[in-house]
């Protein structure tokens, strides 16, 4: 017999306290000097949005960067207005999520 549709067998969005995603978070938030870092990550093909975060949400936004994850969706990073981000920790925030996600799917 032959399946006339797919099945999905796992949700998108890993769980909120999934430990990879907030292990990345923590290392995002020590090499950025914030209190808090948030990563909301749109899954394409899905209406799944998920958000992570770490920290206490206190000061405002000081910066909030889209994050290119070929061909998984789209992501972007927040960090607090007492952090700074750079390019190469974008990249490799970018390739972290992209790799973690493709992982899920396997």
């Amino acid at each position: 017999m032959v399946a006339d549709h797919l099945i999905l067998l796992r949700p998108p969005c890993p769980d909120a306290d999934d430990p990879e995603f907030v292990g990345l978070l923590k290392l995002l938030a020590d090499a950025t000097d914030a209190r808090w870092v948030e990563l909301e990550l749109a899954v394409e093909g899905s209406d799944a949005r998920c958000t992570f975060s770490v920290g206490e949400q206190g000061p405002a936004v000081g910066a909030e960067v889209p994050l290119d994850v070929a061909g998984l969706g789209n992501a972007t990073l927040r960090i607090d207005s007492t952090g700074t981000i750079n390019p190469v920790l974008c990249r490799l925030a970018a390739f972290t999520l992209e790799w973690r996600i493709r992982s899920q799917r396997l």
